[in-house]
């Protein structure tokens, strides 16, 4: 994905450098990419909710989504749709955001939710996605996140949450703790989904480090 983005830029665009390349959860993972494979193409990494690399516990996740979505390959299942859906919102935030954001006598309206949102999600295009996460691994190109962040001599915002249940912040963690990279970590009961309840916290850090990385150029970000 990101060696096609490469080229969409260099090949297509006509573009040679980027200011700053940052993601969200998928997008993020991709940032990290972006730092292993096009060191020098960038100035600054803002990857959110995003890792490095996948823990046993991501990779047993991921698996699972896989194994509960495989036979779409074969035919379209609506119900599997339906299934991975309820799935992700059981991981995608906490215990503690359910039972607050769900009193019992409004579960059906949960699953009515998650039936018609449902409707609008492409469950090939889904599985296609957790099967590229499950591969994940940055240090598979370099051999090591030490390495990643020798080769890139920008600056990094990290935006993890630390109780992400999706994604664990555990090797991001890592690598800011040792490499010295910035790194921001927010305990909220949305988990995963912080990027959607700390929109206005991730979108201020954004600004002011972008701000702080050029501050010759007029950053506008909302």
């Amino acid at each position: 994905m990101v060696n096609t983005q490469h080229t969409l830029l260099t090949k297509h665009l006509g573009i040679n450098h980027l200011y700053a390349v940052a993601g969200i959860s998928m997008g993020g993972m991709q940032t990290y990419q972006w730092m292993a494979s096009y060191p020098e193409f960038f100035q600054v990494a803002i990857p959110i909710v995003g890792s490095p690399r996948l823990t046993s516990y991501d990779r047993l996740l991921f698996e699972l989504f896989q194994r509960v979505m495989k036979p779409c390959e074969l035919t379209d299942h609506s119900d599997m749709t339906i299934t991975a859906l309820m799935l992700e919102y059981v991981v995608g935030t906490t215990p503690a955001y359910r039972l607050a954001e769900t009193a019992p006598n409004e579960f059906p309206d949960l699953l009515t939710a998650i039936e018609e949102e449902a409707k609008h999600y492409d469950l090939h295009n889904l599985l296609s996605q957790m099967k590229a996460i499950a591969k994940h691994d940055i240090t598979l190109e370099v051999g090591s996140l030490e390495k990643v962040s020798q080769n890139f001599r920008g600056k990094v915002l990290m935006i993890a949450a630390t109780q992400d249940h999706m994604l664990l912040p555990t090797y991001a963690t890592q690598m800011a703790q040792e490499h010295g990279d910035k790194i921001m970590l927010i305990d909220s009961d949305c988990g995963h989904y912080i990027f959607a309840c700390e929109q206005d916290t991730i979108s201020e850090a954004t600004r002011n480090f972008l701000r702080e990385s050029f501050p010759t150029i007029k950053i506008g970000l909302k």
